[in-house]
């Protein structure tokens, strides 16, 4: 299972917005998107701490949340533009010890490539928004 979560506009939350697995049982439809709080779980501990993380067990992890489907192993990377998280990559895995070093080394180099492009998206639509407001 892949997630991708991001930002919400008031910079309290990480939300699910795109999902690989048994999130996505139907086109590109998210089933039960979560939301998690700024430092909350793995996935907010990574954002607050801006370092990826491997967990080996997550059954021995307090900080793990449980969505639809365990996960015995996790890999965490933020999403940094700036010096400031605006995302995270996230995948699970049913078996423990499933991810390894070469794993984090190359999300953390795809969370890099996603930064610079979900920024140019996020400026492009409040153009396209500005834009339309003085077309009234």
């Amino acid at each position: 299972m892949l997630f991708i979560y991001l930002l919400d506009d008031k910079e309290e939350y990480l939300i699910q917005r795109a999902a690989h697995g048994s999130k996505n049982p139907v086109n590109l439809d998210i089933l039960n998107p979560i939301k998690i709080k700024i430092g909350d779980g793995i996935v907010g501990s990574v954002a607050i701490r801006q370092n990826g993380e491997i967990i080996a067990d997550t059954s021995k992890d307090t900080r793990y949340i449980l969505d639809n489907t365990m996960g015995l192993s996790e890999i965490t990377v933020p999403i940094i533009y700036q010096n400031k998280t605006i995302g995270i990559i996230d995948s699970e895995h049913l078996d423990k010890n499933f991810y390894s070093e070469d794993d984090l080394y190359v999300l953390r180099t795809i969370a890099s490539m996603t930064a610079t492009k979900l920024m140019q998206a996020f400026s492009n639509k409040k153009l396209i928004e500005q834009q339309a407001n003085l077309e009234l």
